[in-house]
Order: structure tokens, then sequence, then C-alpha cells
């Protein structure tokens, strides 16, 4: 269907595509050659939002923020193409409660709305891996998509936020953007050549880990366990040193400009509105 739609498009003339990852699109166009042009435009970042949720916080559906644990957040899909970096972390939580067991021992790992789905009962997509390295105690999974505020809430009432990414080299997570504004501390496990190792090093907004062909993510175990002590021993509302300068190409104002290049540019080609 995908591909027909394209077909379509291509029939119909259209000047040029807008897409979250260009990369993504990339890859169709070697299977369908007449494609118009792409222009990579992420989902963006509007800042106000958490500012908002700042003077009107909501409830937190998924954990008590003071009862003295630390809670690292995912809010974002699962699926079978980031398995292989969930287990590195589960791995490396098994490794940091031999080492570390005091400090990992108050962990409390939570997987958000790992579906697509707004009722998802039963539809896990990491508890399972959880159950099979025994840390059920540490680990639970809500699969069901909640509202967008209720997810950023969730981010601010972390201890700090884990992403992990696609083993899947041109996966560009447009998630990866109300992380960096949340101002939480931040752990990125992903593909040495996703964009967003280059957004977080510009950002200086959180910690990476990659991994590529030559570098499996199941051998990093060891580095991710080190991060996520020191993530863990960082005191109550520490956040990162991000370069928000940096940021501003990111945001909805941003982000909005570029579409509007995107229009203006194909009205003054075509000498018409």
């Amino acid at each position: 269907i995908y591909l027909r739609v394209l077909e379509d498009l291509a029939v119909a003339k259209v000047a040029e595509l807008v897409a979250g990852s260009k990369a993504t699109m990339d890859a169709v166009a070697k299977r369908h050659q007449r494609l118009p042009d792409v222009t990579e435009i992420p989902l963006a970042m509007e800042p106000g939002d958490f500012e908002y949720l700042r003077r009107h916080p909501r409830k937190n559906p998924v954990f008590d923020c003071k009862d003295g644990l630390l809670h690292l957040s995912y809010v974002g899909r699962g699926g079978v193409d980031m398995l292989p970096a969930v287990r590195a972390v589960f791995q490396a939580v098994v490794s940091g409660l031999e080492r570390w067991p005091e400090l990992f021992r108050r962990l409390r790992l939570h997987f958000v709305g790992t579906t697509y789905a707004y009722r998802a009962e039963g539809q896990y997509q990491v508890l399972q891996l959880a159950r099979e390295l025994k840390l059920e105690p540490y680990v639970d999974e809500h699969p069901g998509r909640v509202p967008y505020l209720t997810a950023l809430q969730i981010m601010l009432d972390s201890h700090a936020l884990l992403m992990v990414g696609s083993e899947l080299p041109h996966y560009t997570a447009s998630k990866v953007f109300p992380y960096i504004v949340s101002a939480r501390p931040l752990l990125v496990i992903v593909h040495e050549k996703s964009s967003v190792v280059t957004i977080l090093r510009e950002t200086n907004a959180g910690e990476v880990v990659t991994f590529g062909d030559n570098r499996p993510v199941l051998t990093m175990t060891d580095e991710i366990a080190q991060h996520l002590r020191d993530l863990l021993a960082l005191p109550p509302g520490a956040r990162p040193h991000t370069r928000w300068e940096a940021f501003e190409r990111y945001t909805a104002r941003a982000m909005t400009a570029r579409l509007v290049k995107v229009f203006d540019n194909n009205v003054e080609s075509e000498g018409r509105f």
C-alpha cells in the first residue's frame, strides 16, 4: 500500500515530499525510481509544552516520584528492531546489581507507550525479556500510549531518562527532542549512523553509547552499566549541561521555517499559488 501511494504521487507530478527521515525514504526510492525530491524535516519540539507542565503539573499514572526509588523511564515505541539494545540495557542492569547492589536495587525501569495503540493490554514488547533475565522486580511496561502531556510529565518526574534505538542504521527518532527539552539526565543507546548521534553530540544533552556492524550492541554491556551507575548516582534534580543555542535549530519554530521554505520554493518554481 505504501509503495502504491508513492507511485500515485509520482504520477500526479507531486513536486516534493517532506519526511521525518530522508534515509528511510531513500531506502524506499531504491525500489521505486520515480519518487519526487525529499526534504527531511523531523517532528519538532515546542519547549513551551514543558514550561506549561512545570506551572501546571498533572498526575503521573506510572510511578510515585517521591517514593525514594530511582526511576529511569523510556517513553516511546518498542519492537523487534529495538530488542537487541533493550537486551544490552537489561544485561547491564544485571551487571550493576552484582557490582553496585545498594544503588541498583533502588532502580526502577519504566517502558511507557511501547505500542502504537491506546488500549494495548498484554501487548508487551520488552517485559518478557525482563522476565527471562529475572529483572521483573526492577522493570515494568505500560504498552498502551498515554496522552502527550502525560508522557511529558513522566519524563519530568523521572530521575533520568533512557532512550534505546533500532538496529537499523537509518533510524531517526524525533522523540529525542522532548527527551532533550525535558532537561533530565539522559542515556541513549543507538546505531552509530543514526542522526540521533549527531543531535546529541551537537547539543551535549546526554550520554551516547553507539553500536554498529563492527560493534554489536551486546558487546557494549559494560560501558552501558558504567553509564547507568553514573546516572543513578546523580543527586535529585540534576540537569545536563545542554547547549541550548545548538538546539534552537530543532525547535518547532525552526522546523516550521524549513517547511515554509519548501512551500516557497515550489510555489516560486511553478510561478503560481
